[in-house]
């Protein structure tokens, strides 16, 4: 659900014709030059999925993110001031995706939470905490709910509540039949 009007702008960045900009270093590529930049050399993509990511109504396209096979993460796709933008986040930086754009993190097996992502006034990447984990100062896991303390139960109901986001396969077919406005 969103508006589709930044749908033909993101598929010229991925059929080639036109750049992004990469907020992490304040420049324009390629979209290779971006998976390189954000990733590692020789990063590609498999599959993606269209969704509004980061909440300001309008759909993105959030790209998962390969090489050799092994997946890395994912590489948004999203407009900031009519600018095509691509962010890039490694695995533990966004895992397990959902369909209103919100995700789990985690930095540690005692040290997670859920999130969404969201564009600051400079396009950096942000993340809105909605629910976390973390260690006190006793090594003791607790947890919050919108930043409220919270039991285990109620930290896990935040993601567990939300429906997956679906990947597509990244074929000329699909890409052409999800980024096409009719």
């Amino acid at each position: 659900v969103g508006d589709p009007a930044d749908l033909p702008a993101i598929a010229a960045v991925l059929n080639g014709g036109s750049e992004v900009y990469v907020p992490s270093d304040k420049t324009n590529k390629t979209l290779q030059g971006a998976l390189n930049h954000e990733f590692t050399e020789g990063a590609g993509y498999d599959s993606f999925a269209v969704l509004d990511v980061d909440g300001d109504g309008k759909l993105d396209v959030v790209l998962n993110v390969t090489v050799n096979g092994e997946v890395l993460g994912y590489l948004v796709l999203t407009s900031a001031d009519e600018v095509i933008c691509a962010y890039g986040f490694y695995y533990r930086a966004m895992i397990g995706l959902k369909e209103d754009g919100s995700f789990s993190f985690s930095s540690s097996a005692a040290e997670s939470g859920v999130a969404t992502f969201y564009k600051d006034e400079n396009r950096d990447a942000q993340y809105n905490v909605l629910a976390e984990s973390k260690l006190d100062e006793n090594e003791n896991v607790v947890y919050f709910v919108n930043g409220e303390a919270a039991d285990e139960d109620a930290f896990t109901a935040v993601m567990n509540e939300k429906a997956d986001v679906t990947f597509v396969p990244a074929t000329a077919e699909n890409l052409a039949l999800y980024l096409t406005i009719e």
